[in-house]
């Protein structure tokens, strides 16, 4: 049997790019106890920014791993797996990232428009899937490894 959270243990694990400071923020004027937050910008999740370990997931990068370690050490975890709170980020879900100007414009034509039917086609589709597949895989681990997911755009 669980027993009621108190004031001190955290409600949920946030991760995410700086967007996640703000819902943090939110969290604390809220007086809500949370683990986590910002352990990259939005275009660090646009590669292949963690590998799968047993149980858990591992960043490639030293300081996101470290933060994230830093965060499962507030929820008293060893792994991703034993996270018993939802899961609440904004890893990969930059829009604005995926929008900016200079990774479009190679796509464009000399009026800056884009040919007829480029953002309903497949090459858009593909870009668009390339971008995100890393962050779909780390919600996809999350998911199998049981956790409850808010994926925050």
């Amino acid at each position: 049997m669980k027993t009621p959270y108190s004031i001190t243990t955290p409600r949920f694990l946030l991760l995410g790019d700086s967007h996640a400071g703000v819902i943090g923020k939110a969290a604390q004027a809220r007086e809500l106890p949370f683990g986590g937050g910002p352990l990259g910008t939005g275009r660090d999740f646009a590669v292949d920014f963690f590998q799968l370990a047993r149980h858990d997931v591992v960043f490639r990068d030293a300081e996101m791993d470290r933060l994230y370690r830093q965060a499962l050490d507030t929820l008293k975890v060893p792994q991703l797996a034993k996270v018993e709170v939802p899961l609440v980020s904004t890893l990969g879900l930059s829009l604005h990232y995926l929008a900016t100007a200079p990774n479009w414009t190679c796509y464009q034509n000399a009026h800056g428009e884009f040919d007829d039917g480029f953002l309903a086609g497949p090459l858009f589709e593909t870009i668009i899937d390339t971008l995100s597949r890393p962050a779909l895989a780390f919600y996809e681990q999350a998911l199998v490894l049981n956790l409850k997911v808010f994926a925050v755009l």
